[in-house]
């Protein structure tokens, strides 16, 4: 039986100094039964001289500025493969990506997408960091009320069946947060499957689109992707929902006390106390922050336990 198609959608924005080591973890892949297109989204750069260069090995789209999620919907309207999978123009692949998802994919028919761990790297010096996995724990099956809670699906890894998009529609234009959300609508309908380590890198450096956004504007758009799913599928999301709020004000305090603003950070922990009072985690932030250092062993202890008995979310 001939191997399916996969399509390979990169979206792409002034990131020609990014974009030639995407390009050649995608084109190095073992498996080889795959198209490569290129969304220029309006790069003011040398972007597209960049992409003549690879000939007929890639396809090139070019549109103007758009944005990230219009950008890939553009290239899951062109794409002509049974499976899509999607990488950034600043992230990478390992050459056996492909083939080990799809191995999965095609033996289970029931399956419609499947995604892998990532590991971070600094873009400087390319010195791997962590795994994505080992600051937050993943998981497969029925994943939707665990992934409004904390989105651990690295977003260089997902590969989804063509015809789900079909379903669920195309990426948002949010600036950030558009994967998070069609992850979510994604596992509102479908189980996903975690195929074993660390299949992609995940590449830190200045010139990320979050790079810039400050702690407040991140938490809106965070707030806006749960907003959305909670909509999209009230029947799956609604009873995650507070928990899911509460932990994204966590997070913002956390950010707020790295820059050294406890009285922010304040205000964050006493939203997420707002937003899911019978949880403990916003009140223990919030005596660790009143009682200084003494007790973070006990917060991330907490935590811990928190995450290990997280089944009880299905």
């Amino acid at each position: 039986m001939t191997a399916p198609l996969v399509s390979v959608v990169i979206p792409a924005y002034n990131r020609a100094h990014l974009l030639p080591e995407t390009l050649e973890s995608v084109l190095a892949q073992s498996y080889t039964s795959i198209e490569t297109i290129v969304v220029d989204d309006g790069s003011t750069d040398n972007t597209a001289q960049l992409l003549e260069g690879y000939g007929r090995r890639i396809r090139v789209i070019a549109q103007a500025n758009q944005g990230e999620g219009p950008a890939r919907n553009t290239g899951i309207a062109a794409a002509r493969g049974t499976y899509i999978a999607f990488v950034d123009s600043d992230d990478i692949w390992l050459p056996e990506k492909l083939e080990r998802q799809l191995q999965v994919l095609t033996s289970r028919p029931d399956l419609r997408w499947a995604y892998s761990d990532a590991y971070v790297f600094d873009g400087a010096t390319g010195r791997k960091l962590y795994r994505c996995g080992q600051r937050i724990r993943q998981w497969e099956g029925a994943i939707a009320r665990r992934l409004l809670v904390a989105d651990f699906i690295p977003s260089p890894t997902p590969v989804v069946h063509r015809s789900v998009f079909d379903e669920v529609g195309g990426f948002s234009s949010l600036v950030i947060g558009a994967d998070w959300e069609m992850w979510l609508r994604i596992a509102s309908r479908y189980p996903a499957v975690k195929v074993n380590g660390a299949l992609a890198g995940y590449r830190v450096h200045a010139g990320m689109v979050s790079g810039g956004e400050s702690v407040l504007s991140l938490l809106d758009q965070r707030l806006q992707v749960i907003a959305r799913a909670v909509a999209f599928s009230p029947v799956t999301y609604a009873s995650a929902r507070a928990r899911a709020l509460s932990y994204q004000y966590i997070l913002a305090g956390r950010a707020f006390m790295k820059q050294g603003d406890p009285r922010s950070a304040s205000k964050m922990y006493r939203s997420a106390r707002r937003c899911n009072p019978l949880s403990a985690l916003p009140y223990l932030s919030l005596l660790t922050l009143i009682l200084g250092g003494t007790y973070a062993p006990l917060a991330r202890a907490y935590i811990a336990a928190k995450d290990r008995a997280s089944d009880r979310l299905n």
